[in-house]
Formats: structure tokens, sequence, C-alpha cells
């Protein structure tokens, strides 16, 4: 008798197969040949050491780079992404390690980056914000943060929270989770899973990366273990141990996650730090003391205060009551500098902003806290210095680069956090403040740091370490202090209980401990929301700066009218001093849009010769050559733009350089053919410069609605959107999808095209022009100290459009007024310089910048080679 076959059950479809991927950087290969696929439906886990080539992997994966050999294919379709947008058309959405997000832009703005919502240019801001709050309450977010609130202003979680959403916004079918919850509560990683088993019945391909074991062992299905950039296995969740997996990752076993706690107190108790009733606007009734050789654990829920107290030990959030001492002896610690003078070293949890300059080599960053010690000789000399004892430490610190000389950006999360614990061990310091010391670096890292600490407090360093682990702090910590509502809310010995923790950081009992943990994060938000409207208000003074130039201007037109008298403020005279600063506003304009993309002109000057020369000579008083001259202008100016934009984007020429080279070829062109006066324009085209509609002249008019839109179009359109994202970090905006390139050629081109309405006003106020019109204006330096004056940021991101109609009006009320009074151009030139300092530096007090990165990284910025 015959049996019919069995059919064997189909194999899943793969959602995602990635085949023999190699890369590598500087000579080193990161990717030999990997392999990874996830079905619909499935989470796909990737696992392995600091370094193992994960990020790499995904960062293929989302266009960010290519690789070198090897496919790719998405629901069996092979794809060659040239960008990340590509990657985002395929369906492919990331959860980078480090942060992609513009801290000068506000949350609906990074939500949405490159995909926002309208019609033609515009965008339906309503929409932005709507489908921002849908998001954030799909993460149980929603009341903590606000659409409107800058990104600069959230904490290191709620900016996590913002990455999360943002991926969920791409609606995609691949979703890849690079350590999504290394900085997230124990409330709000629960959330995250209850998402990603929704995302997971919904038919998405989730690929999860992540250093906590016990995540990978409850989400993943499959576990893809990476070693050396080589797959060295792939296997089913449930037959593997979490002790063989380590084993697998780091090549050996680990016998023990934490070092051993010392068993006796020291011989003599040395108290390095004591605070009495330290305060400030976080802080509340502070009491604590460190003593050498003990680590000190500070636990409690977001929000509790504890990064704040870390900050305000180190003086980057100074306490404004109360008192410390350090070694029994008074001390003021009302700056990062004295802190490091003092001997006090601050890892702080974001590494990438305020650990780290990034672009500067691993050896030059090692020596960054070393070069900021001042005032003390002695620990100058005892500090570790020189650059062989530098790498010693670096190797001490098993810091794995390509050479010393590489830049901090390219390494992995777990060796940019040694590379940032060697810059504070290099000063021998007293006191080390560790916040969240092990976030996104692996457990074999995790060990070593682990190690390191238990060694220093032998040494006899007193270590306070704030962790949102409570395993680790459990773990790691002699005494642990539980804070709550900006207060240490209780102290527990060594090897407290989580729920003993728990209780004292909710202040309800175990069984209560979640609802008192939502109200008081709901009373957080209420405290958010209160910030929020501030930061809204804030968001507007950063990007315009409104009432901060306008009041400058106000202050010196009433000096001015003061000084000079009723003549001041004549009718004749204010005409004149509108329409004289028209030349200089527009070009000021076309400057603020490179600028805020981070960019800059010194070409202008010379191109406004050239057209004004070149249309007089055209045009030679016929008005039927108005027309062909005009557009002769805009083509010049549209060329030079492009070449300016394609030197700086494509060839990667320095922004200064490339303008001021292309600026230097026309201005020798011009001189080889031009010597004196050219050509003339006729009479008709000279109403632009002299006639008016009533009271108001063109010339008033045309300045104005080129200043209008402008405004509209980098506040209300896409393009204006772009080109702030590309202003404050171009490789997050092109990694969110903004083809940053474009966005900066087209600024360029936006320049020019103003030097040229500017250079065809002018010839129309004199009737000629000769090759000297344009630098003798000072055009292009001028454009750009009313566009810093107005507030725009001159490294790009931050600024606008009304603040540089201030500025341009400001430096009018000085020339005019010192004109009247007869002072001498060098005093002129001195006066507008100061104000231009005053007016720069109040806005950097006002913001606060410079507080901490950099006492380290002010100071520390001057000193680094290049």
């Amino acid at each position: 008798m015959s049996r019919t076959p069995v059919e064997a059950p189909p194999k899943p479809k793969l959602r995602l197969e990635m085949r023999g991927i190699r890369k590598g950087f500087f000579g080193v290969q990161v990717l030999d040949g990997v392999d990874l696929t996830c079905a619909p439906g499935e989470v796909r886990a990737i696992v392995g050491e600091n370094g193992a080539g994960k990020s790499t992997l995904m960062k293929i994966l989302a266009g960010v780079h290519a690789a070198d050999e090897g496919s790719i294919l998405i629901d069996g379709r092979e794809e060659h992404f040239r960008d990340p947008r590509a990657a985002q058309n395929a369906g492919v959405a990331i959860i980078f390690q480090e942060f992609r997000l513009l801290s000068e832009r506000s949350v609906a703005e990074n939500m949405f980056l490159g995909r926002e919502p309208g019609r033609a240019m515009r965008v339906d801001e309503g929409a932005l914000h709507r489908s921002t709050a849908q998001l954030l309450a799909r993460l149980r977010v929603d009341r903590s943060i606000s659409p409107d609130t800058l990104v600069r202003d959230l904490s290191v979680a709620q900016q996590q929270m913002v990455e999360i959403a943002k991926a969920l916004s791409l609606d995609a079918r691949i979703l890849v989770m690079d350590e999504p919850t290394a900085a997230l509560s124990p409330s709000e990683v629960e959330s995250l899973f209850t998402i990603v088993r929704e995302l997971c019945a919904q038919g998405l391909a989730i690929v999860y990366i992540s250093h906590r074991l016990e995540e990978v062992f409850r989400l993943a299905t499959r576990i893809t273990v990476l070693k050396d950039g080589t797959t060295v296995a792939d296997v089913a969740t449930g037959d593997v141990t979490t002790g063989e997996l380590v084993e697998l990752m780091v090549g050996r076993s680990l016998d023990r996650y934490y070092p051993p706690r010392r068993t006796s107190p020291p011989p003599q108790r040395q108290t390095r730090l004591r605070v009495r009733g330290g305060g400030n606007a976080r802080l509340r009734g502070i009491d604590l003391e460190l003593v050498a050789g003990e680590i000190v654990g500070v636990a409690g829920l977001e929000g509790a205060g504890r990064t704040e107290l870390a900050r305000a030990l180190f003086g980057a959030e100074p306490f404004t009551s109360g008192g410390i001492e350090l070694d029994g002896r008074p001390i003021p610690l009302t700056s990062p500098g004295e802190a490091i003078d003092a001997g006090i070293a601050f890892l702080t949890e974001d590494r990438k902003s305020e650990g780290l300059l990034a672009r500067e080599s691993v050896l030059d960053n090692a020596k960054l806290a070393v070069r900021a010690l001042r005032r003390s000789r002695k620990k100058k000399k005892d500090a570790i210095r020189g650059t062989a004892a530098t790498a010693a430490l670096l190797g001490e610190l098993d810091v794995r680069a390509a050479s010393l000389q590489v830049p901090a950006q390219f390494l992995s999360g777990g060796n940019q956090q040694k590379v940032v614990l060697a810059k504070w061990l290099a000063t021998r310091p007293k006191v080390l403040l560790f916040d969240e010391p092990t976030r996104g670096i692996d457990i074999g890292a995790k060990a070593a740091v682990h190690e390191r600490m238990r060694a220093l407090a032998e040494e006899g360093a007193a270590i306070l370490m704030i962790s949102s682990e409570l395993s680790e702090v459990i773990g790691m910590s002699d005494r642990i202090l539980v804070m709550r509502q900006g207060r240490i809310a209780g102290e527990l010995e060594a090897g407290a209980s989580e729920a003993e923790i728990l209780r004292v950081a909710t202040g309800a009992g175990g069984e209560a401990i979640k609802s008192e943990s939502e109200s008081e994060s709901e009373s957080e938000s209420e405290s958010d929301s209160d910030s929020d409207s501030d930061s809204d208000s804030d968001s507007d003074s950063d990007r315009e700066k409104g009432r901060g130039i306008w009041g400058v201007f106000g202050v010196l037109f009433v000096l001015s009218w003061i000084g000079v008298g009723n003549a001041f403020v004549g009718v004749d005279n204010l005409r004149n001093m509108l329409v004289r600063s028209v030349a200089l506003g527009i070009v000021a304009v076309g400057q603020s849009l490179v600028l805020l993309a981070g960019s800059i002109d010194l070409s202008v000057a010379y191109l406004i010769s050239v057209v004004a020369v070149l249309t007089s000579y055209e045009m030679q008083g016929q008005v039927s050559m108005i027309a062909p001259s005009v557009l002769l202008a805009l083509g010049i100016g549209a060329g030079v733009g492009l070449v300016n934009g394609l030197l700086v984007t494509r060839v990667k020429v320095n922004a200064f350089m490339a303008t001021l080279g292309t600026g230097l070829l026309m201005r020798g062109a011009l001189e080889n053919s031009f010597t004196s006066v050219a050509g003339s324009v006729p009479p008709g085209f000279q109403q632009l410069g002299y006639s008016g509609v009533g009271p108001i002249p063109y010339a008033v008019l045309l300045f104005g609605a080129m200043a209008a839109g402008a405004w509209y179009l980098v506040r209300k359109t896409r393009f204006g959107y772009h080109l702030m994202a590309v202003g404050g970090d171009e490789e997050t905006a092109r990694v969110s999808g903004v083809r940053s390139a474009r966005v900066m050629v087209l600024a360029h081109v936006a320049c020019s095209l103003c030097a040229v309405v500017s250079a065809l006003f002018l010839v129309s106020r004199v009737g000629s022009a000769a090759p000297w019109i344009g630098p003798n204006g000072r055009y292009d330096l001028d454009s750009v100290a009313a566009v810093v004056l107005g507030g725009t940021a001159i490294m790009g991101g931050r600024g606008g459009i009304l603040g540089t109609v201030g500025g341009v009006l400001v430096l009018a009320v000085v020339d005019n007024a010192l004109n009247q009074l007869g002072v001498n151009t060098f005093v002129q030139d001195i006066v507008r310089g100061v104000i231009l300092i005053c007016a720069v530096a109040a806005y950097g007090m006002a913001r606060g910048e410079g507080l901490l990165a950099s006492a380290v990284l002010a100071r520390l910025r001057r000193r680094v080679p290049a």
C-alpha cells in the first residue's frame, strides 16, 4: 500500500537577509563576512562585545555606511542603499545607540525630520504636532514630554523615548533597536517591551541589540553572536544559557559580574567630601559624606535628582546654599574648573556631548582633563602627562583602536567610555562621580569598568556611582543613597534588595509602588509642562532673538537721539538711514541662510562688484537692456552660488576658504577688465533707488519683502526646517533622511542671489558702478556681523531672519549717529566691534552655554593641538 508523502512545512519567509557583509575603516576589518536574517514577527537579538561590529552592521542596513562587499535583501528583493532616505523608503527604521537628535529643535521637529507633513513646501505644523502627540501617547510619555519642548531641555531618558517614537513614526517593516533601554527606568522598559510585542504581532521584523542579557532572553526568539567582526553563533534563545552566551561573546567565562566588596572598613575613615544642607533649584537639604576607599551608590526614580546631585558636586549646576568640605577644608565648587583643580572627576551620563571631543583623536581626548588643570602645581606634577604615559594608561584600560590618532567618534561605545575614564584617571582624582558608568557598553567592558572602580576605591579614592540599573547599584555599593524629589530620602546598607530601594524611592510600601511612582511622574509632568511653556518662548527667542536684538536697537536708538539731538529723529534722516541699510540688509538676509546651515559666504562683496559693473556696462543707459541685464545678473549669481555650494559639499573645501577663493577669482577677473566706472543705467531703473510709495521708498519695501520671504522660508517650509537641521548637526540631518548637500547648495545659491539684488539696488542708486563698490562697502564681513549680532549661531542651527533685520538696523543706527557726531572711521570700527562682542557675549550668558562640557571642554578646546 502506497503512502502519500507528508510535505514539510514551508520555511518562514524572511523579511531581512544580509549575506557576506564586509566593511573596513582605516585599514581595520570591522565586519568580515557577517550573515543575518530576520522573519516577520520575529525578534532577532544581536549580542557581542563593544567593537564586535554590531552597530556598524546596522548602519549599513540603515544606509549610513555602504558595505565593501555583501548583499541586502528585503522581502527577497536585493537593495542598494545610497543614503538613509533610501533605507527608510525601503521600510527600515533604526534607533541608534548614540542619539541622533537636534538639541536646538523641538521634539516634533526631530520626530518627522526629513518627512514633515504638509503641502508643497509648507509644513503643516498642526499635523506635525498632532502626529507627534499621538506617538508620545503610544509610548505613554505624553504627560512628561511635549511636542514643543526643545530636545536640549529633555533628560537622557526622555531623549531615548523620543528616539524610539521617531523610529515608530516611520511605519517601518524592519525596526532596528540599538541599546534602546540603556537610559530607561524599569517602568519605561516595560512599556517599550509591550510596544515591541505589539509590533511583532503586526508582522514587523525587529533586530534587537542589547548588552542587558535578561532583556535578550525575554524578547528574542533567536540570537546572533558577533565577535571581532565575524558571526560566532546563531542559536535559538531556548538552546543557550546566560553563562554560555557570555562565554561566546567574550571568549571566556565570567565567574562573577561584580568584584567583591571590601570585607572590613578602611583602617582610617577619611572623609574626602562632605556636604551639609546643600541646595539649589533642583536639590534640597543634601547631607552626604564620601569616604576614601568607599563606593557610594545613588538610586532613585527618573527625575529624582540623581544626575543633578553629581552636577552640583562638580560645580556644573552648583549648590546655592549649604557648605562643602574637601578633606576637611571648606571649598567653593561654583564651576567645573574649580572641581577639576580640587581633584574631582565627573564621568557624565552623556559621553557624546559632554564627555568627548568626538572629532579629536583618542590621545588628545585622554589628555583633555590634564590640560584643564590650572592652579594646583602639585596636581599638575602628580597628573599623568606625556604621550607614552597616556598611551600606557589607555592600554591598561584595554582601549581598542587602530591608532591613538584615530578620532574618538570612530570608536565603539565601550571604548569611548574607557577613553572618558582615562581622561579623568590621568588627573589622579580624589573623588570620582560616575553617572551611568556602564550605559551602552558590553558585559566584558562592564566587568572591566567595575574592576577599575573597585581598584580605585582600594587605592583611596572616594566614588559616587549613579545608576538606573538596581542590580549594579546593589552589586557595587558599600552604601546606597536613595533619592526622591530632589532629596536624599534614605540610606541603605550594602546588599539591600531591589524592593527596599524602591520602597524608599517611592515613599510607599511594595504594593503601592506603582501608583506612587505614577503620581510622582504626574507631578513631574506638571512641572515639565510649566517648563515647556518657558522652553517654547526660549525656543522662539533662540531662533529669532526678537526681544534681545530689538531691545538693543531701542536702547541705541534712544542714546543716539540724546547724543545727536532732534535731527536724528527727523523724517529725512530716518528715511535716509533706512535706505542706506537696504544694500547691507539684503546681503545679510542671504548670509543668514548660509550661516544657519553652518556655512559662510565671503564672496558676496566681490559678487556685488561683478554684478554691478557688468549690469551697468550692459545697460549703457538703454531701457531695452534692463531685462537682459537683470537676467544676466541673476544667472551669474546662481552660478557663483552653485560653485560655492559644490566646493563645500562635493569637493569638501572649507566654506571660509572656498568662498574667499571664488571671491578673489572674481576680483582678479574684474580688475583685469575694468579699472574705473563702467557704463550707466537708464533713468527708469533709478526709480528703484529713489522713488517710493508715499513716504516709504521702494528700496525699503524691497528689503521688507525679501526679509519676510526669507522668514517664511526658514520658519514655515521644509527647506527651512532642513536648513536649521543641517546647521545643527549635518550627520544627524543626513541620517534622518535630509539631503544635506542639496540644502547647503541651495543656501549658497540663495545667498548669491541676494547679493545680486543688493548689487542691482546699489547700481540704481549710483547710476553706474566701479570694481571697488562691493569691497569698499564691506558687505562680506558686515553682513556676517549683522547676522551674528542678530543672534544666529556662527556654527549654524540657531537664529533667524528677524534677528538679522534687527542686527542690520542696529548697525545702521550706530553708523548714522557716529557720522553725525563726526567720529572718525577708526573709532567707528572700534564701537561696532565692542557692540558686536557685547551682544554675542550676552546671548551666550543668557543661554548658560559652556557650563559643564567644558571647563573641560571650553578650556580644553583652546589647548587641543590641531
